[in-house]
């Protein structure tokens, strides 16, 4: 589990390295996932979040930052709905979340 995250960039000709730290609001990550969105020269970052170490999954984390790493927006996103499949003998977690849009997420 991870409750600190930074993005490590090095800008294309630049000599030093610049550490972004992102805001986890207290929260547990797992299983990190960068894509890079180059047509609006954004980072998004997803994960799913937990509020203990050893707790259950409670919903989705989701960041993004500008190309400048002068701008960083968060949001937590919370499980709406657990459905339990009694044929697979394991919880079946649905995310329910309102905006399907990056554009709509912030």
């Amino acid at each position: 589990m991870i409750n600190e995250v930074s993005l490590i960039t090095l800008p294309l000709g630049a000599s030093n390295i610049i550490f972004t730290p992102l805001n986890l609001n207290e929260k547990y990550i797992d299983e990190l996932k960068i894509k890079i969105d180059n047509l609006n020269q954004n980072y998004v970052l997803n994960s799913l979040y937990y509020t203990r170490i050893s707790g259950n999954v409670e919903g989705l984390y989701t960041a993004r930052l500008n190309d400048g790493l002068n701008e960083t927006k968060s949001k937590l996103h919370p499980i709406s709905l657990i459905l339990y499949e009694p044929s697979l003998a394991m919880p079946v977690i649905v995310l329910h979340l309102m905006t399907c849009f990056l554009r709509n997420m912030f």
